[in-house]
This record gives C-alpha cells, structure tokens and sequence, in this order.
C-alpha cells in the first residue's frame, strides 16, 4: 500500500482527534517544572471550521470539516468518499447520531447498549494521537466506521523516544487571538525525529487554534497543520438533533 493511499485512509481519524483536543475543559494552568504543559480547554459555545493540510512526500492534501460545541452536545461534519456526513453526540440521551446528509438517513447508536454501535464503532486511541494534542475526550473515541487507525503511523510510535525537549514560546497573534505558544521536540534512536507545536487562545480558555505536527524520518517525511477558522459563538440547538424527514437505518451504505 503506497504512503498516499495510506494517508488517505488516515484522514478522518486525524480530524476526529483534532476535535478531541478541545473536548476536555481543564481550568488552564501554567507548569514551572514543564514550561511547555499543554492545557486543553474550549469556550462552552462555539462553532468552527477545522482546515487540516497534510504534507508529505507524496504531496499535498487539505481537507476542510466542521465542528459545533454546546453543553447540549457536539456536532462534527464532513464529506468523503461516502458525501456529506455529520456526527452528533447527545451526552444527555447517551445516544450519538450519524446523518447522511445527502439522502436524509441516520444511524442511531445508543452508548447504554454493548455492542450496540451500529454505523458507528470504538478504535483504540493510537500513540498517534501526539500527532494533535494529548488529550482525553471518550466521545471521541467514538468514530464512524470509515474511521481506520493509521498503522502506518501507529507502527512507528511504538518505540520510546531517547530524548524529549519541551518549552515555552513566545505568544503569538493567530487570526486576530493571542495565543500561548507551546512546542515538544522528541528524538528516536532509529533518527526519526517529530516535532509538535500548538497555539492556544488566551480568551478562549485555551481553545487550541492551530497546531503543527512534523515527523522526518530517514525514509519518510509528514507533516500536518490543523486549524480553527471562523470561530463563532452564536450556535443553534437545531445542530444536535436529528432534522425532521430524516428516515432511521440500521446502517449506511458505502462507496
């Protein structure tokens, strides 16, 4: 399987991770003993477009989806192969949803039922996850079915890093937010060699804006850069129910 193809197949598991990143609302926290500790956090309403470039030497591909937060719930939208779809996550029904949003059909999956996941399943979060940000969000874990674990990546973090340097940098300013800067360099005995990179807004209790993932190895090289667009925080709670005319199935149809 060639490294495109295999990016390819990686593409929706690295957006939902993004996502995942905000999903944890830590009180934000400076660290003297780690300068570089990343604190997550999001305002309580948002939405946003998420704008994911993925550098390799295979090429370029960029990818656009988005996300609505609320404390009712949390919406993703996208479009692949399959066309336009949308995952809602209902915490207070213990339910999430997956529209098709071209042919007006959804799968219900309810979190109170094992095994009852329908269209929608539960990977093991990758030690790829470095490639955003480290945090835990368990609705994230839940990914539709076209969701593949890229091996490719997971493979190569196996292995424990020789060295590991994290700092602190300057604020910056990122579309109009000033953001505390964060970045961790880790180095492998192999020679690979990754470096992580996050900007988080200051008046958005942390909200990460952007961040930039880059791995070299002596055969391979990729690097991503996730980030927030046209952040907004007037949300409709029309985005986390499922809309009228939409007909139940048990399952999705693929490509």
């Amino acid at each position: 399987m060639t490294l495109a193809h295999k990016l390819k197949r990686a593409i929706l598991c690295v957006t939902l991770l993004f996502t995942a990143c905000s999903a944890c609302r830590f009180q934000s926290q400076s660290s003297s003993a780690n300068p570089a500790q990343d604190f997550a956090g999001e305002p309580e309403k948002y939405s946003a477009t998420v704008v994911r470039l993925i550098e390799s030497d295979a090429g370029r591909e960029e990818t656009i989806s988005r996300i609505v937060v609320s404390p009712d719930g949390r919406r993703e939208e996208w479009t692949d192969a399959s066309g336009k779809r949308a995952l809602i996550f209902r915490p207070d029904l213990q339910k999430s949803f997956l529209l098709d949003l071209d042919n007006n059909l959804y799968v219900e999956n309810d979190f109170t039922q094992t095994g009852a996941t329908g269209e929608i399943n539960k990977p093991s979060q990758p030690n790829s996850n470095r490639q955003t940000e480290n945090a835990e969000n368990p609705s994230a874990q839940q990914t539709t079915s076209q969701s593949i674990e890229p091996d490719f990546l997971t493979d190569e973090f196996q292995e424990e890093p020789v060295n590991i340097d994290s700092m602190s940098l300057p604020d910056e300013t990122i579309r109009g937010f000033v953001c505390h800067v964060s970045e961790q360099n880790r180095t492998f005995a192999d020679g690979r060699a990754e470096r992580q990179k996050a900007f988080r807004a200051r008046s958005l209790n942390n909200l990460l804006i952007k961040s930039e993932s880059e791995t070299i190895s002596p055969n391979r090289r990729i690097k991503i850069t996730l980030e927030r667009r046209d952040i907004k925080f007037d949300v409709s709670a029309n985005e986390f129910t499922v809309p009228t005319g939409f007909k139940k199935v048990e399952r999705l149809s693929l490509p």
